[in-house]
């Protein structure tokens, strides 16, 4: 579930695990502006790591991996500047 929150868009990625936390974050930043913040919640340890080392190979900025519990963490990543409007 994506949610929008002015220019940062929240993807909700529980419960699911790789590679669909992938796909989704993949759809997820095209839908998005250049420079937007992504904030992505995450309950899958594997995918904790996964998910910015891909946003990383992307070419977009992560800025933040935080643990909020045992089971679930935020990572916080603003789409690299290849466009500065969404894909239609």
């Amino acid at each position: 579930m994506t949610r929008h929150h002015s220019s940062q868009k929240v993807l909700d990625l529980r419960g699911l695990k790789c590679p669909l936390t992938f796909v989704h974050l993949r759809l997820a930043f095209e839908e998005m502006n250049a420079g937007q913040l992504l904030r992505i919640l995450i309950d899958d340890k594997l995918a904790s790591v996964d998910v910015p080392k891909n946003a990383e190979l992307e070419g977009h900025q992560v800025l933040s991996v935080k643990t909020l519990s045992d089971q679930l963490w935020e990572v916080c990543v603003r789409k690299a500047p290849f466009s500065d409007s969404p894909a239609s």
